[in-house]
């Protein structure tokens, strides 16, 4: 059976199943019972439910129908802006300043410490979540901040001191899979920095601080890719492997089956970069013309798209 790539529009939100051989296209928007058309955020959980996040709550997919759950007056003006699963394989929905919300198998419920968090992060704004095998949940913002850690259990918000040495921007890895990436407001080397139990190592970026999101995968080969900004950084325990620059902002990295790697581009569509190699010769461009918000292979290979236009 061929794969299919669905494309979730931002402002007119779509899913758009298209066979790789290419070209049958089904689109849901609102008027197909979706929660929203501002969508920001897809993941599937381990009952293969895929779930949609949006600018008013979270939305549940099965089949070609949808189930949807209205958090608006829990908001205000804030949005749902990403999805996780913890070890439980409970699906948590949070915000751009720290308000989350756990699928408790009927609802969406609000975290108890949302206030808390929330006075933390603030106008930071959220960049990555990460609940680890403890059940801690760890943030990192755009603006950048230290690293949070919030454990529901000791009712209990600390910060993770991230060792640097001077750098702007890291990847924390806290045992097993657990990675979180983030900017530190106060650091002024433009380099990332991989940081776990056993490895410190530094990686220069291009420079610039322009305010804006990382990205981060560990790949299926052991490698690791990281993007931020224009930039693609391919490296591995070493050091690094290979660089590339794009056009356009990079918003949403996701890797395939077949190591394949694709880049959602601000204004620029997807990238297909072939073998997991960061070269533009061979590659292959999709959806030239739309805003990629995010990018999101289901257990099927299906690959799901995100778009803000």
């Amino acid at each position: 059976m061929a794969k299919k790539i669905a494309i979730c529009l931002l402002l007119i939100i779509t899913a758009i199943p298209l066979a790789k051989a290419g070209g049958i296209f089904d689109r849901f928007t609102q008027r197909d019972g979706l929660i929203s058309n501002q969508v920001f955020a897809i993941l599937q959980d381990g009952k293969g439910r895929l779930w949609v996040a949006g600018d008013k709550g979270v939305a549940q997919l099965n089949g070609f129908s949808f189930s949807n759950f209205n958090l608006t007056s829990q908001l205000g003006e804030d949005l749902i802006v990403g999805l996780t699963l913890d070890h439980q394989q409970r699906v948590w929905a949070y915000s751009s300043t720290g308000k989350f919300f756990f699928y408790d198998g009927k609802t969406f419920q609000p975290f108890k410490l949302n206030n808390l968090i929330s006075e933390k992060v603030g106008y930071t704004l959220v960049n990555n979540v990460c609940i680890n095998q403890q059940g801690e949940i760890l943030i990192t913002t755009i603006l950048g901040a230290p690293v949070l850690k919030i454990s529901a259990s000791k009712n209990q918000i600390s910060e993770i001191n991230v060792k640097t040495k001077g750098n702007r921007y890291f990847i924390l890895n806290k045992g097993g899979n657990d990675f979180i990436s983030g900017n530190l407001r106060e650091k002024t080397k433009e380099n990332v920095v991989f940081l776990s139990d056993s490895i410190n190592l530094s990686i220069p970026l291009s420079g610039g601080s322009r305010v804006s999101k990382s990205h981060f995968l560990k790949l299926n080969n052991g490698n690791y890719l990281y993007a931020k900004d224009f930039e693609l950084i391919l490296f591995d325990e070493k050091g690094l492997i290979q660089r590339m620059f794009l056009e356009k902002t990079i918003e949403a990295i996701a890797e395939d089956a077949d190591h394949n790697l694709w880049v959602g581009l601000n204004s620029g569509g997807v990238i297909k970069l072939q073998n997991g190699e960061l070269k533009k010769r061979g590659s292959t461009s999709y959806l030239t013309s739309k805003s990629i918000t995010d990018l999101y292979f289901d257990h099927a290979g299906n690959l799901w798209i995100g778009t803000a236009n």
